[in-house]
């Protein structure tokens, strides 16, 4: 068995111990791992976006022992019940193109997977934004229904 310990920095000003023989399943059994899985930082901070073709954007989180499998992108109105609607994406992948419906609020968040976990959801960033938009015959990135 080849276990190793090591501290390491996940985030600043947190460190945490780690405690693992490596990040795949080993005798069908996943290895323990003492770690915080790091969180992407979206990196837009815009509040408004022109049109409805919106382009979420996040750095890596710092990822310690285990590498990020896949990233999770949450989206949804910013309306009255509404709820979060998300989309999976490769974890090589910084970015990912939502069509959104023209002249309203959303919310996004991003969130990401090792092989053992999903990074908490209430530590990821939300990016508040607006869409804008002109009349929409015109407009082709808005995903409202189109005027003939």
């Amino acid at each position: 068995m080849n276990s190793w310990r090591s501290s390491t920095r996940v985030a600043p000003e947190i460190t945490n111990t780690v405690y693992s023989k490596n990040c795949m399943k080993e005798d069908n059994v996943l290895n323990h791992i003492l770690l915080k899985i790091g969180v992407p930082d979206i990196v837009n901070s815009t509040k408004a976006v022109p049109g409805g073709t919106v382009v979420v954007a996040w750095d890596p989180p710092i990822e310690g022992a285990c590498p990020v499998i896949m990233y999770t992108v949450y989206y949804r109105k910013v309306a009255k019940n509404s709820k979060w609607q998300s989309v999976t994406v490769k974890g090589k992948t910084n970015s990912y193109t939502l069509q959104l419906k023209c002249r309203a609020e959303y919310e996004v968040a991003v969130t990401s997977m090792n092989g053992y976990k999903e990074s908490a959801f209430n530590e990821s960033k939300i990016w508040n934004f607006k869409t804008q938009g002109g009349d929409v015959a015109y407009d082709k990135s808005c995903t409202d229904t189109y005027r003939t």
